[in-house]
């Protein structure tokens, strides 16, 4: 029992390292299963701005897509969130994923591989704006804690 107790410790404590390097925006681990990079574009006379965000996913880890299909999962879906901005997403379709829990057969979306969101942010041209991206990373054996990485875009 103790080894189990010690092992799940480990495993929460690295998922919370892993987590919290991407929030704080600092160097990110190369051992996380996703690696995002963003590209933001020069705001137009409108205040418009294009935020892309490049998910680059490891092999053997998914992240649940938006719209994920199945509304257990629904809390789970890969989102952008805006603050001092109204914002408008395009979402890349996820691939179907299959699974058998329990004798119950579930069917959700999932992102693999390398994805690609586009943020359209119209924004006050003297006020930054804060995107918050969430993502929940998962591979065959387990759910890492929800990441939610912040960008301020000026």
């Amino acid at each position: 029992m103790a080894r189990w107790l010690f092992g799940s410790l480990a495993l929460g404590m690295m998922c919370a390292l892993w987590s919290a390097n991407l929030q704080a925006g600092g160097k990110e681990d190369k051992d996380a299963p996703v690696k995002v990079t963003h590209v933001v574009s020069k705001a137009d006379s409108a205040g418009k701005q294009k935020v892309t965000f490049t998910l680059d996913i490891k092999e053997g880890w998914h992240l649940y897509a938006n719209p994920v299909g199945d509304d257990e999962y629904a809390p789970n879906a890969t989102q952008v969130k805006a603050k001092g901005a109204t914002v408008k997403v395009t979402y890349p379709p996820g691939k179907v994923k299959t699974e058998n829990e329990g004798g119950k057969v579930r069917s959700f979306n999932v992102y693999k591989g390398k994805v690609q969101i586009v943020a359209e942010i119209t924004r006050s041209a003297d006020a930054p704006a804060e995107l918050t991206l969430q993502y929940n990373a998962c591979d065959s054996m387990r759910c890492l804690p929800t990441t939610r990485a912040k960008f301020k875009v000026e």
